[in-house]
């Protein structure tokens, strides 16, 4: 099974439709901002002083006198950048989600938003599923909408080392925010250049100048005034289907097209493992009164006879999907094969088979095989405690086969008993006899 899902990274004020995938830098690592990004920090200060030195008509030095004008950075929206996982394909089981995670790299020269959609998914042989986007992987933290990234400049040079701590000059901001430098705060993830950096605290400050982060990044790296330091952050397409189609479908899946920024669009494949189950009914005419026709087997295929010892005492035995015939007084067993051909496991499975009319029941002759390749004795009764009953009043066989399974209890009705579980390639078979009247 399959889910799909729209999902959209969209700038202020401006829907982009898609990505293409050969337009980033590859699959896990993300690539420095493009060179066409302003790199000049939003909200920072610019700060021109003109300054005239002079003297008097006979050479003295008079005191220089200077004028100074402020410009304050405005904020330059830029599409981000955006990493898709690195396998957009996933196979997993009912109730058991899949993580598809996107990193969002904001291209902006300070704090700006991007607004997360997701589409409409396709769902094949899938009723229903969590489709979200979260700010944590395994469907933790919280339902995301939007993203806030920050983003600022260098304003020194510097050296930092891998995995220790290390402070690096920045502009400050026009305002001041409690606990972020231009929308970067303590534990944000930074790129400085192609090296993700975690914020581990910053010092807030307002004005004209520089102010301080302290920063951990993943490897060494080398700062030079006017970088830009880009705020990054990573959401998670949680996609978990909780239930499958009446009719299962073998290739069930979710399918999710997720596309941003013009390009080519992603689209996540999440493949439901889901149990196929057959079953297949045979009989034999143990007395054999007409000695000639009623020796033939009809079908082929799907519909050819088998041979199986049901333990009933006559060894390996021929059952037919067609061709038998019999007369009053003939004594028939039947024979119900279940098979579990899909990739995930079928849960409590139960077989109900009414006896057919013009037939009487022989008492004692329930036998299951519950998926180990032996047949053994059922009782009739209920609670007895194994695997099947018969339902006298209704003249209705119940067997529920497979792992666990265990017929109703004791004072309740006929038929309401455990079925087992039946792995990915196991088959079951139950057998009775009845009298033809």
């Amino acid at each position: 099974m399959k889910l799909r899902n729209l999902f959209t990274v969209l700038p202020p004020r401006k829907l982009f439709a898609g990505i293409a995938v050969a337009a980033l830098f590859g699959m896990g690592m993300l690539a420095p901002a493009s060179s066409e990004a302003a790199n000049t920090a939003a909200n920072a200060t610019l700060r021109n002083t003109v300054t005239v030195s002079y003297k008097d008509a006979v050479g003295n030095s008079m005191d220089p006198i200077s004028a100074t004008v402020d410009i304050t950075v405005a904020l330059k929206a830029a599409n981000p950048t955006v990493t898709a996982p690195s396998s957009l394909a996933a196979t997993t089981d009912v109730n058991t989600g899949v993580n598809y995670s996107f990193t969002i790299a904001t291209n902006a020269n300070g704090p700006d938003n991007y607004t997360l959609s997701n589409g409409t998914p396709t769902l094949t042989g899938v009723a229903t599923a969590d489709m979200e986007l979260r700010t944590a992987s395994n469907g933790g933290g919280s339902v995301i909408g939007s993203v806030d990234l920050g983003a600022t400049t260098a304003a020194a040079a510097v050296s930092l080392t891998a995995t220790v701590s290390g402070q690096v000059t920045v502009l400050k901001d026009a305002v001041l925010t409690a606990g972020n430098i231009n929308g970067i705060a303590a534990l944000d993830r930074v790129l400085i250049g192609a090296t993700t950096c975690t914020v581990d605290s910053v010092v807030a400050s307002v004005g004209y100048g520089t102010t301080t982060m302290m920063v951990t990044c993943d490897a060494n790296v080398s700062i030079a005034i006017g970088d830009p330091i880009r705020e990054i952050q990573t959401v998670y397409l949680w996609v978990k289907p909780l239930t499958l189609t009446a009719i299962p479908i073998a290739n069930s899946h979710i399918d999710i097209t997720t596309t941003v920024l013009n390009g080519t669009p992603f689209t996540t494949v999440t493949t439901v493992n889901v149990p196929q189950l057959t079953v297949k009914k045979y009989v034999r005419n143990i007395t054999d009164t007409l000695t000639t026709s009623n020796n033939v087997c009809g079908g082929s295929g799907v519909d050819a006879p088998i041979t199986i010892n049901t333990g009933g005492g006559a060894g390996n035995v021929q059952y037919c999907v067609s061709g038998r015939t019999g007369i009053p007084g003939d004594r028939l067993e039947y024979v119900i094969k279940i098979a579990n051909g899909g990739a995930a496991s079928a849960t409590l499975v139960k077989i109900s088979d009414p006896v057919p009319d013009y037939t009487t029941y022989v008492a004692g002759t329930l036998r299951l095989d519950p998926r180990t390749g032996t047949f053994g004795a059922i009782a009739d009764t209920l609670n007895t405690p194994d695997a099947g009953e018969f339902d006298s009043g209704n003249k209705i066989v119940y067997f529920y086969p497979g792992t666990g399974g265990v017929d109703s209890p004791a004072g309740i009705v006929f038929g309401i008993g455990t079925g087992g579980t039946l792995a990915t390639g196991e088959t079951a078979y139950g057998s009775y006899r009845v009298d033809i009247k």
